[in-house]
């Protein structure tokens, strides 16, 4: 925790709100920025001035709903602390644009929805704010520093304001996050180990195809990880077959597509057999929603979390697994790897 207060005191020093700064905090929902979100707040409120920070949410449309309303209720206990918060919202879905542009589904030399729902939201948030200088505070570990080419601090003009953008956890990795959340600030991290059930490191999106395989999806909600290989499939099989596939997921999921709208003219992708959804429809054709999956307890060496589709289907092998320890109601089961061969029998 002392890295990351000497690196807010420098900020302190550099840029202090009573000179004029609005400290700006980009907040996903994750663990980093969920940490980087409790220091800040402890940081400011010591130094009684918590009404110059201002949260952030750049919201996808696309979000898990478990992320979607995490978020909320971490902007309500923020906005009692005494900051103040916003949602930034994109005009259209990402499948009514995908529909509208022909685009295909996101590749990582082609991440148009970051380009939308990211930069350019938060781009037009920033012209329309009235403070002209502004601390723009990002989430990035020292294990990811090549995003930002190791500088932590950085300077420039958007739209005629001064905006300096600066990443404090700079001095720390996943398991140092983890750590502090664990031992600082456990409010957090208990919603957290709530949503990061698969893997201690990764949540997105439940429609991204960037990845190779998205076990956050598939362990917080099965029947999403359906609908997106679906999709999948679908979107360079030809425009009405992913009408037909997009207007049975809508049916089947609404919560999943807010603000979706039909657009007047539906695009196809131009296919020529390279494009982007069907390099995405060759990784994701012939998946089917496992039964369940095993992944190592990051909190226990020994230990393993086995991660059901059906709550039943857990509840089930829990005769199997009698140590077993079962948590959401018997869609997850916590056991020691000695007992993984009776699964397999």
């Amino acid at each position: 925790m002392s890295a990351i207060y000497s690196r807010l005191l420098t900020l302190w020093d550099n840029f202090n709100p009573g000179e004029g700064w609005l400290w700006l905090l980009n907040f996903s929902g994750g663990k980093d920025s969920s940490l980087l979100l409790a220091a800040v707040i402890d940081f400011l409120n010591s130094k009684g001035c918590l009404d110059r920070l201002l949260v952030v949410h750049e919201d996808t449309t696309i979000e898990l709903p478990q992320v979607h309303e995490s978020v909320r209720e971490v902007f309500r206990r923020v906005r009692d602390e005494g900051a103040r918060t916003a949602i930034l919202e994109a005009e259209e879905n990402f499948f009514t644009l995908m529909l509208k542009r022909g685009y295909s589904f996101p590749k990582w030399n082609f991440r148009w929805c970051c380009r939308v729902y990211k930069y350019g939201v938060a781009k037009r948030f920033i012209k329309n704010l009235p403070q002209e200088k502004i601390l723009n505070l990002l989430a990035i570990r020292g294990d990811e520093a090549t995003r930002i080419r190791g500088k932590w601090i950085r300077e420039e003009k958007v739209y005629g304001k001064r905006i300096v953008t600066s990443s404090p956890l700079i001095d720390l990795d996943v398991r140092n996050v983890w750590d502090t959340l664990r031992t600082q600030y456990p409010d957090f991290y208990g919603g957290l180990r709530r949503i990061y059930v698969a893997k201690a490191d990764g949540l997105g999106c439940w429609a991204c195809t960037v990845i190779r395989e998205d076990l956050a999806t598939l362990a917080l909600d099965p029947h999403l990880y359906e609908l997106k290989v679906r999709l999948c499939n679908a979107r360079c099989t030809g425009l009405g077959h992913f009408i037909e596939a997009l207007k049975a997921a809508v049916r089947e999921r609404p919560d999943a597509f807010p603000r979706f709208r039909w657009p007047e003219e539906p695009r196809d992708v131009r296919c020529r057999g390279k494009c982007g959804s069907c390099q995405i429809r060759r990784a994701w054709r012939g998946r089917e929603t496992p039964k369940y999956i095993v992944q190592p307890c990051w909190e226990r060496s020994d230990m393993l979390h086995i991660i059901f589709a059906r709550a039943e289907d857990g509840l089930e092998a829990v005769e199997k697994l009698p140590a077993a320890e079962v948590h959401e109601g018997g869609r997850i089961l916590c056991v020691p790897k000695s007992l993984m061969r009776f699964l397999k029998e």
